[in-house]
């Protein structure tokens, strides 16, 4: 069965169904920061064969937050077929007290974290070789919710401020070749400039819902995705999913089951399909496509 045919065959099984449980191996690799602190990389890939060499996936999550937070979306896109490497960065679990942040502040310090496993290669090799997968280290893609978001736009390319009284600058890491941001923070002083989205030019998507506010914070869902029309180069997907907060209801990032949960699964559904048609058209070297069309998901292409 190729690519295409098992995205077909997986969307039309979470619509019956929703999403197996069974079919991706997840694992841990412990590895050391640039800054001498241990760094869990919690790592998912298929189960099968795919027959392929899998595609990368580097993955930031929100704030406080942690990688295994993310099951949700992350499983059903390593059982398509990629190699997602989730990691926990030093703000995983709650806030980290002022005496472990590191000089260089913590946008930097996720930023490091999230390009270490392009510098471990090898450990990644081994570890997907004893399992039966090699990897393609030329398809790498940054993804990242919330604050990460903006940690996956700073490996793509976009313009952002790296630390106190610095001027904005774009660093795109050079292997990753597409972008998604899950609810990315838009610009914000201090850190995402008006114009960030002007230097990204890899294959983009960003996702966001009309309930995406945390007040106080944004206010106004449309932040997250502002700014997505500049530099674009019909390359590029904006994601509005109906009645989506930051959370999915819960499905990720601050877990909680319920009617929420319930009321935005099928969203988060159709949202993980398009991410799989996103890596789809990525993987095989094409330009996005018309935007599909999804009941609860209003996409734009720019």
């Amino acid at each position: 069965m190729d690519r295409r045919s098992f995205l077909i065959s997986t969307a039309a099984l979470a619509t019956l169904t929703g999403w197996t449980r069974t079919a991706v191996s997840v694992g841990h690799l412990y590895v050391t920061h640039p800054n001498g602190r241990p760094l869990n990389l919690r790592l998912l890939l298929p189960a099968r064969d795919t027959g392929t060499a899998l595609p990368v996936i580097l993955f930031s999550h929100g704030a406080n937050s942690a990688a295994h937070l993310y099951d949700e979306v992350l499983r059903p896109l390593a059982e398509w077929g990629a190699l997602v490497i989730a990691v926990d960065h030093l703000d995983a679990g709650g806030t980290p007290p002022p005496d472990r942040l590191p000089a260089e502040g913590l946008f930097q310090s996720r930023i490091d974290d999230l390009k270490l496993p392009l510098e471990k290669r090898e450990l990644i090799d081994a570890y997907c070789a004893a399992r039966g997968h090699h990897v393609d280290w030329s398809r790498v893609c940054a993804m990242g919710h919330s604050f990460g978001g903006a940690v996956a736009q700073g490996l793509a390319g976009a313009t952002m401020i790296y630390g106190p009284n610095q001027a904005a600058k774009a660093r795109r890491v050079a292997a990753v070749s597409a972008l998604i941001t899950l609810s990315p923070p838009g610009p914000r002083a201090g850190l995402v400039p008006e114009d960030a989205w002007k230097t990204v030019d890899v294959p983009s998507v960003a996702v966001t819902g009309t309930r995406d506010i945390l007040p106080g914070f944004i206010d106004d869902w449309r932040t997250h995705v502002a700014g997505m029309e500049h530099g674009a180069e019909n390359n590029r997907w904006r994601v509005v999913g109906e009645g989506v907060d930051h959370y999915f209801g819960g499905l990720i990032c601050r877990l909680k089951s319920g009617q929420e949960a319930a009321q935005q699964r099928s969203a988060m559904m159709q949202t993980v399909d398009l991410l799989k048609q996103f890596l789809e058209a990525w993987v095989g070297g094409q330009e996005l496509p018309t935007p599909p069309q999804f009941s609860l998901l209003d996409i734009q292409r720019y």
